[in-house]
């Protein structure tokens, strides 16, 4: 990908208030762009909600692991900085952020309308959405809205969550059951109600219901590449020039393999992926 298809996918994204500049802080140096509290610290600190597999989670040691760690830490390293990781439930990753609670967020954050408009996001995975299933349901579903009549789980703050009220309304009003939308603090205690009977399915990432199910035989996928979006990391609005550092961390980490090697190291090549042709 050269600096003419950047520029060309910046374009794309504008309309949603999206920054994807890889090449644009080359213009600037990074003591310019990267804030003074930050580059005096010689750390970035990044919000997530550190319990989301393959994302972000804690390994046997209590320390964070995952596709977003090796990302986001990889790309402050890049830059010279160390990556410091704080943990808030994901619903208060946003509020947080824009309290200055942490510098940024990396936590497989979907990348919606709304967001862009209160947060510079940052693109670096595309994914779909999966709804997840125990081994015995046989139900015929193919979409979100085959879903009439069951419960599904997902977590807290899900984008997900608005649409399958909404396709609820629409199941009530064509004589269909309500679709039971049960929103879980986190993606395990989710996936632990969706085992224990407590709701029929459940709906996340692709990647991350790929991990729980090549791990359990018990649970299958029902369907997956449904609503495709984009995953971003969030930057405040005022922190135009940490977002430009950080696209640019991200271009050179492609260009260099890094990124196809995390990618592979987590198993997610074939997910869909941002710059890997």
């Amino acid at each position: 990908m050269r600096f003419r298809t950047i520029r060309t996918m910046a374009a794309l994204f504008c309309g949603l208030g999206i920054v994807f500049a890889a090449g644009t802080a080359g213009a600037q140096s990074a003591d310019d762009l990267i804030p003074a509290k930050v580059r005096q610290a010689g750390k970035v600190v990044i919000g997530s909600a550190i319990a989301q597999v393959p994302w972000e989670f804690y390994d046997e040691n209590q320390k964070p692991v995952g596709v977003d760690v090796d990302i986001c830490s990889g790309a402050a390293k890049s830059l010279g900085l160390e990556a410091e990781w704080v943990h808030v439930d994901f619903k208060n990753l946003i509020p947080a952020l824009q309290a200055g609670r942490f510098d940024m967020v990396c936590a497989g954050l979907f990348i919606t309308q709304a967001r862009a408009e209160v947060v510079n996001l940052l693109p670096y995975i595309q994914t779909g959405q999966t709804i997840l299933a125990r081994s015995d349901f046989t139900a015929e579903v193919k979409d979100f809205a085959d879903l009439c009549g069951f419960s599904v789980g997902l977590q807290q703050g899900s984008p997900r969550q608005a649409l399958l009220e909404e396709l609820s309304r629409q199941c009530v009003a064509a004589g269909k059951g309500a679709i039971d939308v049960r929103a879980f603090e986190t993606q395990p205690i989710a996936i632990l109600a969706l085992k224990n009977g407590q709701v029929d399915t459940f709906t996340s990432s692709d990647q991350l219901t790929a991990y729980y199910q090549q791990r359990d035989a018990s649970l299958k996928r029902v369907v997956t590449g449904l609503s495709p979006v984009q995953i971003g990391m969030a930057f405040r609005k005022d922190q135009t020039g940490l977002t430009a550092m950080f696209s640019k961390a991200l271009y050179d980490m492609r260009e260099t393999g890094e990124y196809k090697k995390i990618l592979e190291k987590w198993n997610i090549v074939g997910a869909g992926t941002l710059w890997l042709e």
